[in-house]
């Protein structure tokens, strides 16, 4: 499934926003379509869109924070690298099993 450029956008702002103490899905959906005068109809599965290597590593950490995908290891936090393969595993198990 194939996003449009508007939830391209929409679900790069939730990732850059997610790190704000703020809900990123109201502000992105208001920035986003809110700023055209129109309504977003469907929830994008925005997780099987995003490239997470292209994400600085507190944004990444936000994201599965929310997700609930574990963020330490032995009392560490992970590396970039693993952290970015475990959401891609995350997201293969999630969506792909469907």
């Amino acid at each position: 499934m194939t996003l449009s450029k508007l939830e391209q956008k929409y679900c790069s702002c939730i990732l850059s926003v997610m790190k704000k103490d703020i809900n990123p899905y109201g502000l992105c959906t208001n920035s986003v379509y809110g700023s055209r005068n129109l309504t977003r109809k469907t929830n994008p599965l925005c997780a099987t869109y995003y490239k997470f290597e292209k994400y600085d590593l507190s944004s990444l950490r936000e994201y599965a924070k929310s997700k609930k995908v574990k963020i330490t290891e032995n009392s560490r936090y992970k590396s970039k690298d693993k952290l970015v393969l475990d959401l891609y595993k995350y997201v293969s198990a999630k969506y792909n099993s469907k």
